[in-house]
């Protein structure tokens, strides 16, 4: 471990950041705002630019389940159970018929994975980035029209895990070094 990850570390244990990871947690209900999980939540900085000045930038922290935080920080494999093999390096291509989906909550609830979160691969599909991801983003997504082959892409995307997780988070710990 180095000297400014063993400082980081002390940092979350410390009063101040307790503080404002309680915030956090409070501010999303107590949920998990990838999965809705009420579970070993934790405050996940968005970027590490206030990192020591949370409190008056509340805005660049989410609040995660354990499960998810260690998934977008590349530490935890989602292993999908699924029937057929899926390839990431070959991803089934769906071909634009011009049609269009009207996305209601039903059928974005059809894009979870059995263990109730969406997968890199669903998101992007649906146009959306991890920074999008806060309370209340399937309740702005209901009602907006999307290109037919982008919702079946993204139905497909929910038994692929993307690896942007791990690029991001190497990114964000080339960074912070």
């Amino acid at each position: 471990m180095t000297k400014a990850q063993k400082r980081y570390y002390d940092y979350l244990k410390s009063p101040e950041w307790i503080s404002v990871s309680t915030l956090v947690k409070k501010r999303a209900g107590y949920k998990c705002q990838v999965c809705n999980s009420p579970h070993d939540l934790q405050a996940h900085h968005r970027t590490y630019e206030n990192r020591g000045n949370e409190i008056n930038h509340l805005d660049d922290l989410i609040c995660l389940c354990r499960r998810c935080h260690n998934i977008f920080h590349g530490t935890e494999q989602v292993e999908p159970k699924i029937e057929k093999p899926v390839s990431t390096i070959n991803p089934v291509i769906f071909k634009d018929t011009g049609k269009t989906v009207v996305l209601s909550h039903e059928n974005i609830m059809a894009l979870r994975t059995d263990k109730g979160g969406f997968t890199n691969a669903t998101i992007k599909a649906l146009g959306m980035t991890p920074k999008m991801l806060v309370k209340g983003w399937v309740m702005e997504m209901s009602g907006k029209e999307i290109a037919e082959c982008k919702y079946l892409e993204a139905l497909e995307g929910k038994t692929t895990y993307s690896s942007l997780n791990k690029t991001i988070a190497a990114k964000q710990r080339a960074k912070a070094a």
